[in-house]
């Protein structure tokens, strides 16, 4: 896919740098974000930046994949970069003490300063599920409520995805359909 569009597009003059000349993939490079659900616990993958966080049931977020140190403003590893197989971070969760899981690209937590505010995002998605009509409120609203941030933080592309863990989630150790699990799943990206 990148092949045809530098053949559709190339580069021009001023948009290749000595770096872009010797790695062509460079400026198409992004993070990856993914998580497996099966049974009661989730595997979780990351390379470069963006976030992978949670609601805990005792109400306390955690971030659910180990930070990287390398990722540094606009400096992150990405999977573009040779080696990048080398760069992924996963970890194991249990999901019996989680409510609701957010991915996120690094557009939102750019717009914030702290990690705090990055994951009042995860309350504040759990206390609209609780309401009526809170799933349809979030669906009506998550691109305006993302565009906002974007607007007056980062002023970059947000995608976001939520997984919410519901309460039968995991009624026993036996592995079930994942779609009996994952109650909701949201994306929208500006």
């Amino acid at each position: 896919m990148v092949d045809d569009d530098l053949r559709f597009y190339p580069y021009s003059s001023s948009e290749l740098s000595d770096d872009c000349k010797e790695n062509h993939y460079l400026p198409y490079g992004c993070t990856f974000l993914g998580c497996y659900i099966y049974g009661q616990y989730g595997i979780f993958v990351q390379c470069g930046d963006g976030d992978i966080f949670a609601l805990f049931k005792d109400g306390k977020t955690k971030s659910l994949v180990a930070d990287d140190d390398r990722c540094i403003g606009s400096i992150t590893t990405s999977l573009c970069l040779s080696g990048a197989e080398n760069d992924f971070r996963i970890s194991v969760i249990d999901l019996d003490d989680l409510n609701v899981i957010l991915l996120t690209t690094d557009g939102l937590s750019n717009s914030y300063s702290t990690d705090n505010d990055l994951h009042q995002w995860a309350v504040d998605i759990a206390d609209y599920l609780k309401q009526e009509k809170g799933k349809e409120m979030i669906d009506a609203n998550l691109g305006m409520w993302l565009d906002e941030v974007s607007i007056n933080g980062s002023a970059d592309d947000i995608s976001i995805a939520v997984i919410v863990i519901g309460e039968e989630a995991i009624p026993d150790s036996k592995p079930k359909n994942i779609f009996s699990r994952v109650l909701s799943f949201i994306s929208k990206s500006i």
